[in-house]
C-alpha cells in the first residue's frame, strides 16, 4: 500500500492532472496526498538506515535552514525547512521502500511511462501549437515545455533523458516482437521529444547515455563513435552549432558560475544561504554542483556531494563484483536473480550519468526530481547490500575524511574549470 501512494505522488508530481484539470487549480491536492503519504508510510514502514544517504539527505537539509539562518534571518530557517521537507520526505520514502528489485523496477516502469505521456504533450505542442493542458509552445523560441517543474524545457529534457536507459532496458527483456515495436515507438517517441527541447545540456547527456549503452554492447571505440555521431548531428539541427564561451547564454552560465564561486569564497562555510543566490547575481547559478556550493557553503555541499559520490560508488561496487565473489553459483535461481539485478543497477546507473549530466547545466540541486532520482538510487543500494550480505557496508563516520577530500577536491576542480573559461573568453 504504501508504495502504491508513494507512486501515486510521484505520477501527480510529473504528469500533474491536478494543474489543467478544470475545477482543480486552486485545490491543495500535491501538499494533501503527500501528508497523508508520508504519515500512512511512517506508520507502516521499518525504516532502515543501512546504507547513509538518508543520512546524509537529512544533513544536507538541516545545513541548508541553517545556512539561511546564518544570514541573520532566523525565521528563514523554518521557511528553508518548509520548501525543503517535502522532497526530503519524498527521498526517504523511496530510499525505505523501493528497496528490492521488483520495487526498483516498478518506480523506474512508472517514471518512464509519465515521461512517455508528457513526451506525446511535447509532440502535440510541436504539432499544433498547444499541448492538451492548454500550455502553449514558447512564442519566443518554439521550444517545448511541460507544466510545474518541468516549465523550463532544459528541466523537460533532464526528466526525458532518465528515461531513454529503461526503455532500452524494456527492448532488452521483452522478447515479444510486438510489444518490442511498441517499446521502440515509445522510446523513439520520447527522444523526439528531446529533441523538440532543444537543450544543450540534454542533448549531451543523450549522448553520454549512447556512449554508455553503446560502450558496453560494442566497446568503448564504437560507442564513442556514436556518441559522435550524435553531436554532429545536434551541431546540424539544434542550438548545439551555437555553443561557444563568447555566445550569450554560455558566457552567462559562466558569469553565474564564477559569481557563485566568489559567493562561496566571501562566505566558505555555510555559503549565502539556501534559496539567496538570486540575491547576489541577476540569474541562477545554471549548475547544480555551484548552486549548492554557493548558497550552502562547504558544509552543505559535503553533504550533497556525498549522496551523489556515494550512489556512484555502491552502486558501481556491486557491477564490478564477481557471482563468487558474492557466493552465487551458476546454473542457479540465484544466479539468475544477480543477473537481473546486475541489469537494473547498470540501467540506473546510465540513467544517473545522463541525469548527472543534464543537471551540470541547471540549477536543480534540490527539486522533486532530484529526489525522486537519488532517493530511488538510495533504496537501489539498500536493495543490494540486504540480498547480498558480501558487499561492503559503507557508513558515514568510516568514510568522513574521504568525502570532506572529494568537496574540497570538487572545489579545487570547480575552481580551475571556471578559470579556464573565463580566459577562453577573454
Amino acid at each position: 500500500m504504501s508504495l502504491g501512494l508513494i507512486l501515486f505522488y510521484v505520477v501527480l508530481v510529473l504528469i500533474r492532472p491536478q494543474e489543467y484539470m478544470q475545477g482543480m487549480e486552486q485545490a491543495p491536492i500535491l501538499s494533501s496526498v503527500f501528508i497523508v503519504t508520508f504519515v500512512l508510510w511512517f506508520i507502516s514502514v521499518k525504516k532502515d538506515f543501512s546504507v547513509p544517504q538518508p543520512l546524509l539527505m537529512t544533513s544536507f537539509v538541516v545545513v541548508a535552514a541553517i545556512s539561511v539562518a546564518a544570514t541573520g534571518w532566523t525565521g528563514g530557517a523554518f521557511v528553508a525547512l518548509q520548501n525543503l521537507l517535502p522532497g526530503w520526505g519524498l527521498f526517504i520514502m523511496l530510499s525505505m521502500t523501493a528497496n528490492s528489485l521488483s520495487r526498483v523496477r516498478l518506480v523506474l516502469d512508472v517514471i518512464a511511462f509519465c515521461a512517455f505521456v508528457i513526451a506525446l504533450h511535447s509532440i502535440e505542442q510541436w504539432a499544433t501549437g498547444y499541448g492538451w493542458t492548454g500550455l502553449q509552445i514558447r512564442p519566443h523560441d518554439g521550444r517545448v515545455h511541460y507544466l510545474g517543474i518541468f516549465n523550463d524545457p532544459n528541466d523537460l529534457g533532464s526528466l526525458l533523458v532518465t528515461v531513454v536507459p529503461v526503455m532500452i532496458q524494456w527492448l532488452g527483456r521483452e522478447k515479444a516482437g510486438a510489444v518490442r515495436v511498441v517499446y521502440f515507438v515509445m522510446m523513439l517517441a520520447v527522444v523526439f521529444a528531446i529533441y523538440l527541447t532543444d537543450s544543450r545540456g540534454a542533448l549531451l547527456a543523450v549522448g553520454v547515455v549512447l556512449f554508455l549503452e553503446t560502450g558496453k554492447r560494442y566497446g568503448v571505440a564504437k560507442g564513442a563513435i556514436a556518441a559522435m555521431a550524435l553531436v554532429v548531428i545536434a551541431v546540424g539541427h539544434t542550438r548545439f552549432s551555437e555553443i561557444d564561451v563568447n555566445e550569450a547564454s554560455a558566457a552567462g552560465r559562466i558569469d553565474a558560475w564564477f559569481q557563485g564561486f566568489e559567493m562561496f569564497k566571501s562566505n566558505p562555510l555555510l555559503g549565502v544561504g539556501y534559496h539567496n543566490f538570486t540575491e547576489y547575481h541577476d540569474h541562477t547559478a545554471h549548475n547544480s554542483f555551484v548552486l549548492v556550493l554557493a548558497e550552502t557553503g562547504i558544509v552543505g555541499f559535503y553533504f550533497w556531494l556525498s549522496i551523489v559520490l556515494m550512489t556512484f560508488i555502491i552502486l558501481i561496487n556491486f557491477l564490478r563484483k564477481t557471482p563468487d565473489e558474492l557466493g552465487i553459483k551458476k546454473d542457479t535461481g540465484d544466479y539468475a536473480v544477480w543477473e537481473q539485478y546486475q541489469a537494473i543497477v547498470w540501467t540506473y546507473l546510465v540513467l544517473l550519468f545522463g541525469y548527472v549530466t543534464a543537471i551540470s547545466f541547471l540549477s536543480r540541486s534540490y527539486d522533486t526530481y532530484f529526489n525522486i532520482v537519488f532517493g530511488l538510487g538510495s533504496g537501489l543500494c539498500l536493495a543490494v547490500q540486504t540480498r547480498y550480505k558480501a558487499m561492503p557496508e559503507i557508513r558515514i563516520v568510516d568514510r568522513m575524511g574521504g568525502w570532506a577530500v572529494s568537496a574540497f577536491g570538487g572545489v579545487i576542480v570547480t575552481y580551475l574549470v571556471i578559470k579556464v573559461l573565463l580566459k577562453l573568453q577573454a
